[in-house]
């Protein structure tokens, strides 16, 4: 909801943005605006601090964001570069060219947040801007060697067991509890937690070894690709129907 709320606004500011360099063209003022199309050219500044603050992925669409750029800037970079332009103004070389950068750069870093919104960021203010958000992504590893169970219906048929030291029986139970973290079902696809489910991800990745699972506040465990398809469209455990936290990958 928020990110269309940020979509919807950006769509506003660009149609400010040429309706404002049209009525510049209509006056005929093309010589002396040097600084105001360069000003013009800032088009996605304030999308990539959204992106970096608030962790939007995704935002803008890539075909979007190209098609904007070059509708508010095709004309000026027409005019500032072409020696024959068809109104013989004097072109600026050295604005079109640092202009052009300046559009590719923003392009560029658009493109980078869609999968690290704060990649721009220093790491200290990353973390800081982490702090309240919940933690779902977790490794089978990390998950077996938190747990404090006993297993003690289990354990009863290793008789071997009483002849191992406390760290070995410790071990031994860690290797039981990631065994059956990575044999457990996840509930939405009903695939192991170990493998990448078939129709989440197409391509060679599918079927294969994942040590990645997604843990709710309510401790339930799902595939990571499963629960967040689900968060789209709920935000809500498909088991115990809890409210989730939003998800934030940094």
């Amino acid at each position: 909801m928020g990110e269309q709320i940020v979509w919807q606004s950006n769509m506003q500011l660009k149609i400010y943005f040429a309706a404002f360099f049209y009525m510049i063209m209509l006056q005929g003022s093309f010589q002396d605006l040097t600084a105001i199309f360069f000003l013009l050219f800032c088009i996605w500044p304030k999308q990539i601090y959204n992106n970096a603050v608030y962790g939007y992925k995704n935002v803008p669409d890539p075909s979007f964001a190209l098609i904007s750029t070059l509708h508010v800037s095709f004309i000026p970079l027409y005019f500032h570069g072409s020696d024959e332009n068809f109104l013989l103004l004097k072109p600026n070389h050295l604005f079109f060219w640092l202009s052009l950068a300046w559009l590719a750069l923003q392009l560029t870093i658009l493109l980078i947040q869609r999968k690290y919104p704060r990649f721009i960021l220093p790491r200290k203010v990353q973390l800081y801007l982490q702090q309240g958000y919940y933690r779902y992504e977790r490794r089978f590893e990390e998950d077996a060697c938190l747990s404090n169970g006993t297993y003690s219906s289990q354990l009863s048929q290793f008789k071997e067991l009483k002849e191992l030291d406390p760290e070995q029986k410790l071990e031994f139970k860690r290797e039981l509890r990631l065994e059956r973290l990575t044999n457990e079902e996840c509930i939405v696809c009903l695939e192991p937690m170990s493998r990448i489910p078939q129709g989440s991800t197409p391509g060679p990745s599918a079927g294969k070894s994942t040590s990645i699972f997604f843990m709710t506040p309510c401790n339930h465990r799902f595939h990571k690709r499963c629960l967040k398809d689900w968060m789209i469209e709920k935000q809500q455990c498909p088991v115990c129907r809890a409210i989730l936290p939003q998800y934030n990958s940094f």
